[in-house]
């Protein structure tokens, strides 16, 4: 579930939590010291505010969205690996950011 706020012109909040609640995977998603967090804010330029499965994105619109697809997409990662190494969340966030610069490019 997510839900979009207008800040300003050109900044957007937008929470969302993530389901199911499985508080071993959130740690996986968040990382050791909120690093992966982390990671995803100085990739996209966002700021990402955090409560168990709750998470608030603050950004342009189109970082926005691209660290909500990156945490559901790392999330659901984390069903699979019970380890998200800093070089494989670089390697999501990069594809994913290709994927949008090649969709947005095509319109």
């Amino acid at each position: 579930m997510s839900k979009t706020n207008k800040t300003s012109d050109s900044v957007y909040t937008k929470s969302l939590t993530i389901q199911p609640y499985d508080k071993d995977r959130l740690t996986n998603l968040i990382g050791t010291v909120s690093s992966n967090l982390r990671q995803i804010e100085q990739f996209f330029g966002v700021t990402i505010n955090n409560r168990g499965n709750y998470f608030e994105i603050v950004g342009i619109p189109k970082c926005v969205e691209k660290s909500c697809t990156v945490i559901r997409q790392v999330y659901d990662e984390t069903l699979h690996n019970k380890s998200i190494s800093p070089h494989n969340l670089m390697l999501i966030l990069k594809a994913l950011d290709q994927d949008y610069s090649d969709k947005f490019k095509d319109e």
